[in-house]
């Protein structure tokens, strides 16, 4: 949930800076897009981290629950709470649901 609202505050402050730099001149302009465009990058990668950090995920075949590398995760095409991944129980690539950590 965090995850939303970290993204969420990303893309408002992407979006306020490209209105208020329609506002000032030039030199600024470059500025404040600059410093809106790092923000909005920033809250993706926490959102990415975040997501990353709190979840695990489950074989469908296997049924075997685990944490993919982080390149795993990055690298792996998702849709919704599901993601391509390799299992290191039974070594077979399929879509694994996401679950929750219970660390």
């Amino acid at each position: 949930m965090i995850e939303i609202f970290v993204t969420a505050v990303g893309v408002t402050i992407l979006i306020f800076g490209i209105v208020l730099s329609e506002l000032v001149e030039f030199e600024l302009k470059i500025v404040i897009l600059s410093l809106s465009t790092v923000t909005f990058l920033l809250s993706i990668i926490t959102a990415a981290y975040l997501d990353y950090k709190n979840g695990k995920y489950q074989c469908k075949n296997c049924g075997k629950t685990f944490k993919p590398t982080v390149w795993q995760y990055t690298i792996s095409p998702h849709i919704g709470n599901a993601r391509n991944l390799r299992c290191p129980g039974c070594n077979e690539k399929n879509w694994c649901k996401r679950v929750k950590d219970e660390d």
